[in-house]
Parts: structure tokens; sequence; C-alpha cells
């Protein structure tokens, strides 16, 4: 049974909470996982240092830090950046970017221990609100893409990794 949360505040984001954000995005993403939750390409195959955290290809690192230094512009127009707190603390965080008249769902963040928990669910459709069209990209490997469906998303563009040996 999911506990509920009756005291969780949702509200903008402001600069005192990016250590704190920087904090969840380390500890959220994993060597399984690369840009934008992918699974790692072809290339972890055929490279031996591809997937290591210290080779010269190690995606994840270079995705975590990219995003991070990119937090800052996130605090204007296109994007829409909320957090979620439990008890002062800072548990989850959402960015929509509004691109003409459709958004784009740019991240969606919940600390791992309050994963599970409708957490992500309740952040979402507080900002979203009478807000439509949205959509996003996730890998169809990705557990997060349960989620999503479970949201009303549905599969519109399925890509295809090709190689050639």
């Amino acid at each position: 049974m999911k506990k509920i949360f009756t005291n969780l505040k949702i509200r903008r984001v402001n600069r005192e909470d990016l250590p704190e954000i920087i904090k969840i995005i380390k500890k959220s993403y994993h060597k399984k996982y690369a840009a934008a939750g992918e699974y790692y390409s072809v290339q972890q195959f055929t490279d031996p240092n591809y997937a290591t955290e210290n080779g010269p290809y190690y995606s994840l690192g270079i995705f975590v830090e990219s995003m991070i230094s990119d937090l800052k512009n996130k605090f204007k127009k296109p994007f829409e950046f909320f957090v979620a707190e439990f008890n002062k603390e800072l548990i989850a965080f959402i960015i929509l970017e509004k691109n003409r008249q459709t958004f784009w769902v740019n991240n969606v963040i919940v600390k791992k221990e309050f994963q599970g928990k409708d957490i992500g669910r309740r952040l979402f459709e507080f900002v979203v609100k009478n807000k439509k069209p949205v959509y996003l990209w996730v890998n169809s490997k990705n557990p997060a893409k349960k989620f999503w469906s479970e949201l009303g998303f549905k599969e519109i563009l399925q890509e295809t990794l090709m190689f050639r040996s």
C-alpha cells in the first residue's frame, strides 16, 4: 500500500534549492542508464571502456554533469521548474518546457527512497494542470515507461538503433 503524503508541498524552485537538486540528480542515475534514461548503446558491447566510470565514453557521467551545469538555464522561460517537499525536505523536482503551444517534460526526478509513493504523479499533475498537449521522450526499455503509460501517455514514435559491422 502506498503511503499518503498529506503534507507534500509543491512550489516553484529557487536558487537555494540547487545544492539539494544536484544531490538528487547524482543519486538518481546509475550505470545501467545513459542520457535521458537510455540504455547504453551497442558501443558498450564493442568497447571495454564504454560503461566504466573512468572510461573515455562514460556517457552517464557526461550526461549527469551536463544536466547539472545546465540547471541554471532552467530558471527562466521557456521552462517551468518546480520542487516537491515533504517535512521541509526536498524530495523531487520537475522541469517542463514550453515550445510554442506544446509542453515537453524535460525532467522528473524523485529521490529513490520516495519512489513508488505517488509523488512523481502528484508533482506531474500539479505542473501540467490545464496544459495540453504534453510530450516526453522515454526509451522503450526504461522502467519509467510504465509510469508514463499509467499517466495516460501513449507511444507515438519508436526509434531504432542501427549499426553496421
